[in-house]
């Protein structure tokens, strides 16, 4: 039980005490076995609600971490040091947004270079906009986020290397409690950043 819920029920017990003191006054006159039935009646009423009450508040929060990195092959691995690694809540407006970004430019977006990049840009600003929580990876290219409330998310990254983009949009599932550990490397990327309908063709070529 966290610190929170211990002293909601504190002090939910000395309400309950506080309700019962004109009780104990008024049944003070009579018989202490009479007196000791009514209290003993109206505690058993409330011990559900404290019971009920313990289980509330704020569920434990999560944390995710992992490392950033490009494998070509298994000799060789580049870390991604100081990459910005964010979360995103796992709401529907967001593959909206990159949606309509697509919507009737695909081929565009893969013949012309400033298309593309105009693309690459609203996207910036879509997700940047959903974005909670932010951080970087550090000198061993690792990233962590925690104090995360339980959901659904999106753990994105975005780099270019050697020319070549490298973007993720990882969806995720936390529940209370949860140490998730997720890598974004080339094993993971998102091969459709601008959510194109998969009737158009791969987008391995933005």
């Amino acid at each position: 039980m966290r610190a929170s819920q211990t002293d909601f029920i504190m002090r939910l017990i000395k309400r309950l005490g506080a309700l019962m003191a004109p009780l104990r006054a008024k049944v003070a006159g009579g018989s202490p076995a009479a007196a000791d039935k009514v209290l003993i009646r109206r505690s058993l009423l409330a011990a559900p609600l404290i019971l009920i009450v313990s289980g509330c508040g704020d569920p434990e929060p999560a944390m995710i971490h992992g490392q950033v990195y490009l494998a070509e092959d298994p000799t060789s691995e580049q870390s991604l040091i100081g990459l910005r690694v964010h979360l995103i809540p796992a709401v529907s407006q967001v593959d909206s947004s990159l949606m309509a970004i697509c919507t009737g430019r695909k081929e565009i977006l893969v013949s012309d270079t400033a298309a593309r990049a105009e693309a690459w840009s609203r996207r910036n600003e879509i997700l940047n906009r959903y974005a909670i929580k932010e951080t970087r990876t550090d000198a061993t290219s690792a990233y962590m986020l925690d104090s995360i409330a339980p959901g659904r998310y999106h753990i994105w990254g975005d780099t270019t290397v050697g020319g070549h983009r490298w973007t993720w949009l990882e969806r995720i599932r936390l529940m209370p409690g949860d140490t998730l550990r997720l890598p974004l490397s080339n094993a993971n990327p998102d091969e459709n950043p601008f959510r194109c309908p998969t009737e158009l063709g791969g987008t391995s070529s933005y």
